[in-house]
């Protein structure tokens, strides 16, 4: 294989990895088993939203909150590419509360740089619940928020992660990514010349 083939298909692989490749954010903590809210950000009653062992998802640990009146938030700042499609997932578990006690609404919101997402309100189901909501990253930095309050008992969460959408490859190229291919090739065929 000479010379010129060798350097195009590099360029050509070096095109690809960069069109293809994916940088999930990480979620510091997001099961919770540093046995507290390390890699969190908590605003709320201390005493009522806590990190236990009781009745976690996965693993050891899980984080309740049996935030009261006005709601408390847990937020964690995550590295994202802005015009990027992601997709935030996590498991919820409501520990009972009336749906009909009209004077009472508990609440778990998930807010993506301080707008919401998603709402669940007097969710009854006992058991854990996975849920997932996709966005689209507007910056370098992205803060995932969970706003909440119960209260009659506790919401439980565990397993909270981030992961990127892959990009759909279109089957003809772009027109930018045709240029600088021609232009890559055609820089290479001059420098072939000029040697």
């Amino acid at each position: 294989m000479n010379r010129f083939v060798q350097q195009s298909l590099c360029v050509g692989a070096l095109l690809c990895a960069a069109l293809t490749a994916q940088a999930a954010p990480t979620v510091v903590n997001g099961g919770f088993e540093a046995g507290d809210f390390t890699g969190w950000s908590l605003v709320g009653d201390q005493d009522y939203n806590v990190v236990a062992g009781d009745n976690p998802h996965t693993g050891d640990f899980s984080a309740f909150f049996g935030q009261t009146d006005a709601a408390a938030t847990l937020s964690q700042s995550l590295a994202t590419v802005a015009g990027h499609a992601y997709t935030v997932s996590f498991w919820l578990s409501n520990l009972g509360g009336s749906v009909n006690n009209i004077d009472t609404v508990n609440s778990f919101e998930i807010l993506i740089d301080g707008a919401k997402l998603l709402d669940v309100q007097d969710k009854t189901a006992t058991s854990y619940t996975k849920f997932q909501q996709a966005f689209t990253a507007t910056s370098s930095s992205t803060v995932l928020a969970f706003s909440f309050k119960h209260d009659e008992n506790f919401w439980l969460l565990d397993d909270v992660a981030v992961s990127e959408v892959p990009p759909t490859i279109p089957s003809v190229p772009e027109p930018s990514t045709v240029l600088m291919l021609a232009l890559g090739l055609g820089a290479l065929l001059l420098r072939r010349r000029l040697a």
